[in-house]
């Protein structure tokens, strides 16, 4: 019932969070095969942590994989988040999130 609804996750660390996302994202890759999931982390170290892990537990190309902070160009968040790109799982701060939406390059 989870994949049709909102649902939080609180599980101390180490205990399968990141594994749970992938499920969700693989799944969400599957039924929509043109979109896009953007996963949004606290902190720019855990950004690099999820990407690697994400890569080795659901064997996703890292050419689809894209992990943008606020020191990622704005010619290369548009090229991601752009409609022609292969880029899939989109791994971002909040900040650089709210960011993009507010400055209308993401919807």
């Amino acid at each position: 019932s989870s994949l049709g609804a909102n649902t939080m996750i609180c599980l101390p660390t180490g205990l399968g969070k990141t594994r749970i996302a992938s499920v969700v994202i693989l799944n969400m890759l599957h039924w929509f095969p043109t979109g896009k999931v953007l996963f949004i982390a606290p902190t720019r170290p855990l950004l690099t942590q999820q990407r690697a892990s994400f890569i080795s537990t659901t064997g996703l190309s890292p050419d689809f994989v894209h992990e943008l902070t606020g020191v990622t160009s704005v010619k290369k968040r548009l090229a991601v988040f752009g409609h022609g790109s292969k880029s899939r799982l989109i791994l971002a701060t909040a900040q650089l999130a709210l960011n993009e939406l507010l400055a209308s390059r993401i919807d």
